[in-house]
């Protein structure tokens, strides 16, 4: 048989840009028909996102709004796959074998991977979404995925990425990527940019829809999503000058090309500005050593600056005890006086306020938070709680 090597066609649309390249080839020489390790639970799960009170959008380089290698050997949290069609759903699985038990395919990377494989009879209409990413209109966002559709002899697989703003097949809105009847024997890594045209959450939806007892398995293995790199340049010359204790007045050389600047005060999110002065006011106390970080949304790097003088409230950390620290389920914050506490994920935003001092954290996504603690006389103190 004759190899043909095919160039993906681009879907462009108004926002949107794939590239991949696609190999066809005219036989394949078995057919998968068994998962190995298959532990995918097929229930659906309602996808929950934190209760967001406010979101900021940050530009550097290398922030990705997701990562997923399926290495959990489960559907990952948050995701949801669904099938209303007669073939079989996505599963995740460690390998794909043949009839005569030969390792047919192996992950990308690591030891699993997604996949829909091929069901005698079964006509495909399965659907694999995942968790939702706060994306902002005027932005380019950068997603890839790795993808290998080996096909059967002369049948072949069809298949698409799209993108909308709720995990359902109603609410994909845009097509990323589709193949329709195509051989991909290799793993090929498949390249997308997307500019929303308003701001709020964005689910991917990966769609299987080979016809009836046609092709063999789509593969799908280590799907990322982040912020498109812009390059403009970190902002210079920050000063920091008091104002009778209850203000701090910043500013800085103006950046060329930048669509704001995002400031964190000791880590902590305190506002954004689209000039080159920032004014924080809180209850600040003389003598206290703070740093403001401010960061160019355009840019890969954060520029920060510290400053001694009437800064902000005592650092009440020590006094404040949060447990369990990992934490999965509900936690308690043991703080005399305490008021209210503020969510705050490592970009500094904030994603959850809580005025009762136990409460759940199971539906926050996994990673490094800051508790911002406030007593009655609105004092404050920064914990890092880990959540798995």
């Amino acid at each position: 048989m004759k190899k043909h090597l095919l160039k993906t066609v681009c879907l462009i649309l108004s926002v949107v840009l794939c590239v991949g390249a696609l190999n066809a080839q005219n036989k394949v020489s078995s057919r998968s028909v068994a998962p190995i390790n298959e532990k995918t639970s097929l229930e659906l799960l309602k996808n929950t996102q934190p209760d967001f009170k406010e979101v900021l959008y940050t530009s550097e380089r290398g922030n990705i709004l997701l990562s997923e290698g399926f290495e959990s050997g489960d559907k990952p949290e948050d995701w949801i796959f669904t099938n209303s069609g007669t073939g079989n759903p996505w599963m995740v699985v460690e390998g794909l074998e043949d009839e005569e038990g030969n390792m047919t395919v192996e992950p990308h990377s690591g030891d699993y991977f997604a996949t829909n494989f091929w069901k005698e009879g079964g006509q495909r209409n399965a659907w694999m979404f995942s968790k939702g990413m706060y994306m902002y209109s005027g932005y380019d966002y950068f997603i890839s995925f790795w993808l290998m559709m080996p096909g059967y002899e002369d049948e072949q697989d069809s298949f698409e990425l799209k993108i909308g703003t709720d995990a359902t097949e109603a609410g994909m809105g845009t097509t990323l990527y589709k193949v329709t009847d195509k051989h991909i024997d290799d793993w090929t890594k498949i390249e997308c940019t997307f500019s929303p045209t308003a701001d709020g959450f964005y689910y991917l939806g990966f769609h299987a829809f080979t016809g009836t007892d046609m092709g063999n398995d789509i593969d799908i293995d280590d799907v990322k999503v982040e912020t498109f790199p812009y390059g403009c340049a970190p902002v210079t010359n920050i000063k920091i000058v008091f104002e009778n204790c209850d203000k701090a007045t910043l500013t800085w050389t103006a950046v060329d090309g930048a669509k704001g600047y995002q400031i964190l005060r000791d880590g902590v999110y305190v506002g954004t500005t689209n000039t080159n002065q920032f004014v924080d006011e809180d209850d600040f106390i003389n003598g206290t050593l703070y740093t403001w970080t401010i960061t160019t949304l355009c840019d890969e790097y954060a520029t920060s600056a510290s400053a001694a003088g009437c800064l902000s409230i005592n650092n009440l950390a020590n006094n404040i005890s949060i447990t369990p620290n990992p934490a999965s389920g509900t936690i308690s914050i043991h703080f005399d006086n305490f008021l209210k506490v503020e969510v705050y994920n490592t970009f500094g935003q904030l994603v959850d306020i809580k005025n009762v001092n136990t409460f759940d954290v199971s539906s926050y996504t996994s990673g490094l938070y800051l508790f911002k603690v406030y007593d009655t006389n609105h004092n404050t103190g920064v914990k890092r709680i880990l959540v798995n």
